[in-house]
């Protein structure tokens, strides 16, 4: 089933009209997030992520936006118990060009079981290269909102599946390290946990803030900044983070070799306690 603007329909069910705004234009936003056990711990956090992003595409947010009311619609898809993976989009309704014809929101929300119950780390560690072919730029209008508009990441997936990885390094047009096709990227180098800045214009995931969260609290010294790739060469430890998978170790990036450090196990435990 899938949530239309509170209406649930059958996920085969025909609902884009010619002049979607989504589809035309990629005028919205979209946020993944994990439901355990018919609970939504993180769901907060996403929702501000994702109006703040409203604010930025001048999308209204209606008063009845809130936890609430998303938990609740989210619920309606058979939630209530169980794992699983949400899709969250809200874009704005039809009408217009580039110049829309108003900036009312609408949603659509699905959801899909997820087979673990908790996050866990892999046994075996990610295999990484570098994609030369994407360049993240530093700033734009729309920095830090999770918008439709995704190609860069899909270029990036795409080019690693071509070499063999299982992800790749993407580079801002300055050279820093900025993050994955995927995730957010973090590494180890004597006892700091380092991770690039926003302003290298990465997309400031939920999970990337928790940890960052975790990492304090439990003493930990973190660094925000900006680095070049040859950075990863002295690394003692590579992972990399997301809201449906939570942690992964890196084992390789391309010619360098890493071991799991203690701070990834760590720090997933310390995730999971959260999730109850």
């Amino acid at each position: 089933m899938i949530n239309f603007n509170g209406q649930l329909y059958m996920d085969e069910h025909p609902l884009l009209q010619a002049n979607n705004r989504a589809f035309n234009y990629g005028d919205g936003l979209f946020e993944s997030l994990r439901v355990f056990a018919g609970k939504m711990p993180f769901l907060e956090r996403h929702l501000e992520r994702l109006f703040g992003g409203m604010a930025t595409l001048s999308l209204e947010r209606p008063e009845h936006y809130n936890s609430a009311f998303f938990r609740s619609e989210i619920e309606k898809l058979g939630t209530i118990e169980g794992d699983f993976r949400v899709r969250l989009n809200v874009f704005r309704a039809f009408g217009g060009k580039y110049l829309p014809h108003n900036h009312q929101p609408q949603f659509l929300i699905s959801a899909e079981p997820h087979p673990e119950p908790i996050f866990k780390l892999q046994p075996n560690g990610l295999q990484l290269g570098f994609c030369p072919t994407v360049t993240l730029p530093s700033y734009t209008p729309t920095l830090g909102a999770k918008t439709m508009n995704s190609l860069p990441y899909i270029l990036a997936s795409i080019y690693f599946q071509n070499q063999g990885w299982d992800n790749c390094i993407l580079c801002n047009e300055q050279g820093h390290l900025a993050e994955t096709a995927n995730a957010n990227l973090f590494f180890i180098r004597q006892n700091i946990l380092h991770t690039p800045a926003a302003s290298t214009g990465l997309l400031p995931g939920t999970m990337r803030q928790l940890i960052i969260e975790l990492a304090q609290a439990q003493s930990i010294k973190v660094k925000e900044g900006t680095w070049p790739l040859e950075e990863l060469a002295e690394a003692d430890g590579v992972f990399l983070t997301n809201a449906i998978q939570g942690i992964r170790w890196v084992e390789s990036l391309e010619h360098w070799r890493y071991q799991k450090h203690p701070f990834t196990p760590l720090l997933l435990d310390k995730l999971n306690e959260l999730l109850h």
